[in-house]
């Protein structure tokens, strides 16, 4: 039984110092729609699809992005993408403070 390398995203994700203080976005198509989930963080790559999960108690907002539609949001704690549909992974720093946490750096 062979073991497989990690994926090239989740690589990219644990390769920096600190990933929980990054925050990840990811553009997807759904149907004949574009969708962004943000507010994320990966929880791994396995059999095909990326696994968002919520953090700080905060949900992983996911929103229509297609011209000409409503602009629609929905919440959710975690997001399962086939990779086939993904677009763009955008990882950035998260911000240290959020409302929600009251001024508390949030995990």
């Amino acid at each position: 039984m062979s073991v497989q390398a990690p994926h090239a995203i989740l690589r990219e994700w644990n390769s920096h110092r600190d990933p929980d203080n990054l925050t990840v976005a990811v553009e997807f198509s759904c149907g004949s729609c574009c969708k962004r989930a943000r507010n994320a963080k990966i929880a791994d790559v396995v059999d095909g699809v990326l696994v968002l999960v919520a953090r700080c108690d905060e949900p992983i907002i996911v929103e229509v992005v297609c011209p000409k539609e409503c602009a629609e949001k929905e919440f959710a704690k975690i997001v399962i993408i086939p990779l086939d549909k993904i677009s763009s992974v955008e990882i950035s720093e998260k911000r240290r403070h959020h409302r929600r946490c009251r001024g508390e750096d949030c995990d």
